[in-house]
């Protein structure tokens, strides 16, 4: 084919918007290429243009080359995995990958290369959290290591020919790396003796003249430890290793110079590896036999991090006995280095949120109690309710305040608390809270993770004023509209090469401040009349049926807990007087989103008519009792989507959220994946037994950086599928006279709705959702 035809195709295919002779020198390169290998690149043009045209300009370039290793049928992926690379290392390492296709790329096919963290993430990252039983992230790093937030891991392991092996130790890294946590390498102490007070790990390793010698030492001696119990806990992950052990441990090289203190660390760390590969050891090893006794010893599972302590003072003894300084080596690829300061950081930041959390958590459960004994009781031991000066809830009496203070100086243990936590109820210093599932599963993260729950959180959410967290002081000149917080990052789906692009998008989160004016009160009188009606109907559904067991009083005696009370008064403890089963209503567990498109085509009687259904929902809501929070969204280019908060689940619906929704302006464009993944997330974390996302817009997804037509329709479609696959029901209320050409597509035929007169939106937006929670 001709230069000139296929110019004539280029410019079907990229438009007229790329210039005559860029076009140009394209088609005379591709009419160098024979018909089959060209019909490939015209194939890949809509795929890697739009993303970078001197990318596809090397990719032209290698496409004769690769036609001689690869079939037809493997280009897509060969140019998928160059995409990753761009967006993950840029446009010159991209050109490298598409030079190198034999191993870049067909010896990864065939399993015979290296592995990137990019490839094993979405697999190993649910294996990490579920070992922790928490969040915590990859990061890419030149340095293995482990801050118990987040694991730092190379970009990509090739030390095996295997590519099963490299995957495999990956896997292994990361379970190594998550012990330290587990097994509580970070919190150990010394045993305190006499007056000696215990000392920290950063304290007992300062005590060293060679601090660095003592560190390798202690994290070796902690690493046997490890991997002893891994034995146990892990014996197929084990069983994985041993079979590429040996080719790791031909990697492990001896320092030079028998008797120097790097080679006694080096003949350390070649014990450890054939230790987990299950080789005796060497007759060459450089140990002392008193040495490696000690070392056995040491790896028989049942060690605590203590006795890695005492450990490394022996290890230490022995190695300053030779002459050679110590000049540390490159550390065990699976080891890395030892972060002892950022992982006590992160430790102590998590756990100060945790208490926060739960101090706030026991507050609202005070505040809650205080309201029902205030319509209980006789009104002797009465606790006002919060003022409205905001100081919040008063101090406790005399005698709560003592108990309460008693408690403080007793930590929970782990036996007492599992038992309480069965029970649902958390007795300390003689007062009782009932349990909620959110203050359990803080409960049992703080008690996993210190060991313990700190008596002084009770004391400090006796004495916290209300709001907690949300009353933080502010300086009176911060401007609240300007805080954000961020940037987040999520993928964003191409469906032209059938992958995501890895945190290709960010996202900041924005707080919309209040503003005073007529609006609300003009919208409530404007539609008082169907306000009243709305209030009515929505208090009917309210009604709902549920018993819940041990109760103070109640309509049946709680069989279970009876039972439990005598158990109890015969053992000599007291017994609890929960003993009956009440008929409990409003328990709807229903949680809705509500996600505003903000951009700037709903400028005008949209605006208004988008804000106004807003007030409407939140009326009825009150009445109703659902769960529900209100986002905004709008931004622009893929660095700058933005999400506007104007109400959270746990805030109340006030004049605050009144004059957020007031404020609600008109921004840019209408990015809509982010804010999707985005709004899951937040829904996901939810304990409701419903969960909706229920969207507001005016027209379809588009942005001013190529986010548009097709692109923008499927990577929102991909995002609605990942919120179900979350278990959230995602649902949209458009006004766009051209819906039914994309909606379907995106939200399926039956989970959209659209109404042709704006101005019926405020109507139907209350009907609509009494539809879909009833």
């Amino acid at each position: 084919m001709s230069a000139a035809r296929i110019n004539d195709q280029l410019a079907v295919l990229l438009g007229h918007e790329v210039a005559d002779w860029q076009r140009e020198e394209l088609a005379e390169k591709l009419s160098l290429l024979n018909p089959e290998i060209r019909r490939q690149a015209l194939q890949q043009l809509p795929v890697i243009w739009p993303v970078s045209s001197a990318l596809y300009d090397a990719f032209v370039d290698q496409a004769a080359k690769a036609s001689s290793c690869l079939h037809p049928r493997q280009f897509a992926n060969w140019v998928k995995a160059a995409l990753d690379v761009y967006e993950a290392d840029g446009l010159r390492q991209a050109q490298l990958f598409l030079e190198e296709v034999e191993s870049n790329f067909l010896c990864q096919i065939r399993g015979e290369a290296g592995v990137r963290l990019t490839e094993i993430e979405s697999r190993l990252l649910p294996y990490a959290r579920s070992i922790l039983g928490r969040e915590l992230k990859f990061a890419s790093a030149d340095a293995v290591s482990f801050d118990t937030s987040t694991l730092f891991l190379p970009a990509e392991i090739n030390l095996f020919s295997q590519q099963s092996h490299n995957f495999l130790f990956y896997k292994f890294t990361i379970t190594f790396l998550l012990s330290l946590d587990r097994m509580r390498t970070f919190r150990v102490q010394t045993p305190a003796g006499g007056s000696d007070q215990s000392l920290s790990l950063a304290q007992f390793l300062a005590k060293f003249e060679h601090r660095q010698l003592a560190v390798d030492l202690f994290y070796l001696a902690e690493a046997v430890r490890i991997v002893a119990r891994l034995r146990h806990d892990f014996p197929g992950l084990l069983a994985d290793f041993a079979e590429f052990g040996s080719a790791l441990l031909s990697q492990v090289a001896t320092e030079e110079g028998a008797g120097g203190q790097s080679a006694f660390v080096a003949a350390l760390r070649v014990w450890l590896v054939q230790q987990a590969i299950g080789l005796e050891v060497s007759e060459g090893n450089l140990l002392p036999e008193a040495v490696i006794e000690r070392l056995a010893g040491h790896a028989d599972g049942s060690r605590q991090a203590v006795h890695s302590l005492l450990l490394t003072e022996v290890l230490y003894r022995q190695a300053v006995t030779y002459a050679a300084p110590y000049l540390p080596g490159p550390p065990l690829p699976f080891m890395g280095v030892l972060t002892i300061d950022a992982a006590l950081t992160a430790i102590d930041q998590r756990q100060e949120e945790r208490q926060e959390k739960v101090i706030e958590a026991l507050r609202r459960m005070m505040a809650e109690q205080d309201k029902g004994a205030k319509g209980d009781g006789d009104g002797a031991d009465e606790v006002p309710e919060e003022s409205p000066a905001g100081h919040g809830r008063p101090p406790l009496n005399d005698k709560q305040g003592s108990m309460l203070l008693t408690a403080g100086n007793r930590d929970l243990d782990a036996a007492e608390l599992e038992k309480q936590i069965a029970q649902g109820v958390l007795r300390i210093g003689g007062m009782e809270f009932e349990l909620t599932e959110e203050l359990k599963e803080l409960l049992r993260e703080m008690m996993q993770e210190e060991g313990r729950i700190p008596g002084q959180a009770i004391v400090s959410a006796a004495g916290r004023p209300a709001g907690g967290l949300t009353q933080a002081a502010k300086s009176e000149d911060e401007d609240e509209s300007a805080q954000a917080v961020g940037p987040l990052s999520y993928d964003e789906w191409d469906f032209r090469r059938a992958g995501f692009r890895k945190n290709w998008c960010q996202v900041q989160v924005k707080e919309i401040s209040p503003v005073q004016g007529t609006f609300v009160g003009t919208t409530l009188q404007k539609y008082r009349g169907l306000l009243v009606n709305l209030r009515r109907q929505f208090e009917m559904l309210s009604v709902h049926e549920t018993f819940v067991k041990r109760q103070r009083d109640g309509d049946e005696i709680d069989l279970d807990a009876v039972v439990e009370a005598l158990s109890d008064a015969k053992a000599g403890l007291s017994p609890s007087d929960r003993l009956f089963i009440r008929l409990q209503r409003n328990d709807r567990q229903i949680a809705a989103l509500f996600l505003l498109d903000m951009s700037s085509s709903t400028e005008g009687w949209v605006s208004t008519a988008l804000k106004e259904s807003l007030i409407l929902m939140c009326e009825a809501l009150s009445a109703l009792g659902d769960s529900y929070a209100i986002y905004g969204f709008s931004g622009m280019r893929r660095l700058r989507s933005e999400i506007f908060t104007v109400k959270e689940f746990n805030e109340a619906y006030d004049a605050t959220i009144k004059g957020r929704i007031a404020a609600i302006t008109p921004k840019e464009y209408t990015r809509m994946g982010p804010a999707i993944r985005h709004a899951t997330g937040i829904l996901a974390s939810t304990e409701a037994r419903i969960r909706l996302l229920i969207t507001l817009s005016d027209g379809k997804p588009e942005d001013y950086d190529g986010y548009k037509g097709a692109y923008a329709i499927e990577d929102t479609r991909h995002a609605l599928i990942e919120a179900k696959m979350a278990g959230v029901h995602p649902f949209c209320i458009t006004v766009d006279k051209e819906a039914h050409a994309y909606m379907a597509h995106m939200y399926g035929e039956v989970n959209y709705i659209f109404i042709d007169q704006v101005e019926k939106l405020p109507r139907r937006m209350p009907e609509i959702y009494r539809n879909l929670t009833s």
